[in-house]
């Protein structure tokens, strides 16, 4: 006992010790570099504009290039700052990027400590606009000239000096401590920004500061109190922003910089043997110039260095996922052999309003497309399948020229493997963007003016499979309703707008499925005979010299016999339906069955047993949305009353991919009521009796209305014999009958 109590007591001693070490863990935070050495940055966000009692939301994302120009004796750190790519979109509509952004150069020239010395830029407005320069400066760093550790604290304040593109503002640091992000160590540094000179613009951001170089490798802001545009028209704004280093470093790998901080020394000078930092020892040669390029190739990372943290999910695309610090990264491979190819992206509502809009499993939009690689992009291509020609005719030429192709999103070529035959793009924000449009029908649905809160739009689910790739998004819409009239009002209202427990908020959650095109399946198509009532799809064929050029396809399942010389067979392929586990379990036998005699039809064509139906799971593990299986599902509303049959075919053949079925409950209770009256018609006046008895428990005892209610069953009666009397063989009654 005594010996344990011994051993404790060491141990004890011993961990009170390394943390005392390391609580007073100190360490000179300082700007390094060496001059050619390229740095690239994310920058991303969304500016909201308040103005005429609507919000509109100035969605931002830009590639910046950053150069290593020269480093001076003292430290200093010439930058020279580019900006590689540049979008913009306004309330979900894509602007164009102006063009003095892209050829715009800032060469920055900054102190040891992050302090700006001098500036110039190619953009004169940047200079002269102090809010752009309060929006720039709330992700400045300036480093305390004396070692820190965790809890330390320290301010710099900026002095209004156009030259420098600085604005009067005091800026508040906190180093909260050291840890290690993608495998640098890095200082985690909460700051708090204050405007001066009459702005009210202040900013939170928390910053992860490389410990090595004094370099920002990710930071997140939220700026309040901005003065958006100037002058007589400007309006109050605010801006959440994202900013991260995506490739290179101010100084090479293996070079050190920031040191822990020594322990003060007297007269403190070189010892025999020691060597300042900025020194170089005699023997140490500067690398030539063409060892420096092959030095260069040779840290060109892998897919699975690049990835190595990252939690892999292999399928159709292999994605590789990582969360960390609340940002959700997701990479996407490419292989080679996958790009020019055709796919089908599908979006559709899992969980969304009671109104016919946006109701649970309603398709959002259907997106077909190809992958192209231009260079060190991965663009997303929008075919315009709309007009075509045979290919092998001159006319296709034409045809190409005339309808150009879209361009949805471009992508950078993170990493590459097997000599380029795998590239890896990041797809972060793809799945949570508007590629889809949703915005749009966000914004009817609700009856307002509503744009994505990207803060709050998180993936809950992420799958890969052999044949398609799932994610499921919760988005989230802020914004508010429509007020007085106008059609986005009255939409928002038959729409069941003012069903959203408050109007501000609009949660929607979406998923997605990627698919393969299915080409060369032994599918064939069937032409459109305009004597039969049917879906279509179409398209404008050029090789056609006919009046109408148009050509189109029915929308048909792909159902083959097993056995096709058996005058009855079973299909390769059945149609699989699934019984939504929502559907009150009263319904579902008639659901079965109503399903089931589809058979009879398909029978009359040689195939038996074409549609088979299955009861999903309490405990499913897929989405009634998921696009992989087709589902007959039940949907709740305040007073709608629908049933529509949703399908999704290929846009080229008409071949249906899967389709669902949406019920509201409301058709039940509305299927009830019209048997209920149809075989006792009278059944209805009796219902609207006994409400009326019931209503005279609410009444006032000293208001008679006896006179009335008299009359009124006196018209009701006289309206039921006029209607029955021809029934009965017998002429209509007068009123005074």
């Amino acid at each position: 006992m005594l010996k344990q109590r011994r051993f404790i007591t060491l141990w004890l001693l011993l961990f009170a010790v390394s943390l005392s070490a390391f609580a007073q863990e100190k360490v000179l935070l300082q700007n390094k570099a060496q001059a050619g050495q390229t740095v690239r940055y994310r920058l991303s966000g969304t500016v909201s504009i308040e103005a005429a009692g609507n919000t509109f939301n100035l969605e931002l994302n830009s590639v910046v290039v950053q150069k290593i120009v020269a480093v001076s004796p003292e430290g200093n750190i010439t930058q020279e700052q580019t900006t590689e790519s540049y979008e913009m979109s306004f309330n979900g509509q894509k602007m164009p990027a102006p063009d003095e952004v892209l050829s715009a150069k800032t060469t920055l020239v900054i102190k040891p400590n992050g302090e700006v010395i001098s500036r110039e830029s190619t953009r004169e407005e940047e200079e002269t606009d102090p809010e752009q320069r309060h929006l720039g400066q709330t992700l400045a760093v300036v480093f305390s000239d004396k070692p820190v550790g965790a809890g330390d604290k320290w301010s710099y304040t900026f002095k209004d000096d156009s030259k420098l593109g600085t604005a009067p503002a005091t800026i508040e640091y906190t180093l909260r401590g050291f840890e290690t992000y993608k495998g640098i160590r890095v200082a985690r540094i909460a700051s708090t920004y204050t405007a001066g000179g009459g702005s009210k613009v202040s900013a939170d951001t928390e910053l992860l500061i490389e410990v090595r170089t004094g370099d920002a490798v990710y930071a997140k802001t939220k700026i309040t109190g901005m003065n958006w545009g100037g002058g007589e028209v400007s309006a109050a704004a605010s801006a959440q922003l994202e900013y991260e280093r995506i490739s290179g470093s101010p100084l090479p790998e293996g070079v050190n910089g920031a040191q822990p901080a020594p322990q003060p020394k007297q007269d403190a000078q070189p010892q025999a043997g020691e060597q300042k930092a900025d020194e170089k020892k005699p023997d140490e040669q500067k690398p030539a110039e063409g060892e420096k390029k092959e030095d260069a190739k040779k840290k060109e990372k892998t897919i699975e260095e690049v990835t190595k943290d990252f939690e892999k999910l292999e399928g159709l695309f292999t994605l590789y996922r990582k969360k960390e610090a609340g940002k959700d990264t997701i990479y996407m491979e490419v292989r080679h052999e996958q790009l020019e190819k055709l796919y089908f992206l599908q979006a559709t509502v899992s969980e969304g309003l009671p109104t016919f809009f946006l109701a649970a499993g309603t398709p959002i939009n259907d997106i077909l497309f190809k992958l192209v690689q231009r260079d060190e992009q991965i663009l997303l291509v929008v075919p315009n399948i709309g007009f075509q020609a045979n290919p092998n005719t001159p006319i296709a030429r034409s045809v190409r020229r005339s309808f150009a192709d879209a361009c949805l999103e471009a992508f950078k070529i993170e990493a590459k493997s097997d000599e380029g035959k795998r590239l890896l793009i990041d797809v972060s924000n793809l799945f949570r963007s508007d590629l889809i449009q949703i915005q749009q029908i966000v914004s009817l649905a609700a009856g307002g003016s509503y744009s994505i809160d990207r803060e709050k739009t998180v993936y809950n689910q992420v799958k890969a499979f052999p044949n398609n790739v799932f994610v499921q998004t919760a988005y989230h819409f802020a914004g508010g309703q429509q007020r007085g009239g106008g059609l986005a009002g009255i939409l928002g209202g038959l729409a069941g707008a003012a069903n959203l427990a408050d109007p501000r908020s609009v949660p929607i959650t979406v998923n997605y499925n990627l698919w393969e095109l299915p080409v060369n399946n032994g599918y064939v198509p069937r032409f459109y005979d305009p004597r039969v009532g049917y879906f279509t799809t179409e398209y404008e064929d050029f090789t056609r010299e006919q009046e109408d050029q148009t050509r189109r396809y029915i929308l048909r399942w792909h159902l083959e016999k097993a056995d096709p010389n058996a005058e009855l067979s079973p299909p390769k392929e059945p149609i699989v339906f699934w019984i939504d586990n929502a559907i009150p379990h009263e319904y579902r036998d008639a659901v079965r069955e109503g399903i089931l005699e589809w058979n009879k039809a398909f029978e009359k064509i040689g195939i038996k047993d074409a549609i088979v139906v299955k009861q999903m799971p309490d405990d499913a593990d897929w989405d009634h949305a998921d696009m992989r299986y087709n589902v007959v599902r039940w949907v709740s509303s305040p007073d709608n009353g629908y049933a529509v049959a949703l399908f999704r075919a290929n846009p080229l053949t008409g071949q249906i991919l899967n389709a669902s079925i949406t019920i509201d409950g409301n058709m039940a209770r509305i299927t009830r009521a019209q048997f209920l009256y149809r075989i006792d018609p009278l059944a209805a006046f009796r219902e609207a009796e006994q409400r009326e008895c019931n209503a005279h428990l609410l009444h006032d005892p000293r208001i008679c209305t006896m006179v009335q209610d008299t009359l009124h069953r006196a018209w009701q009666g006289y309206l039921m014999a006029s209607l029955l009397a021809p029934l009965r063989g017998g002429t209509r009654i007068s009123e005074d009958e």
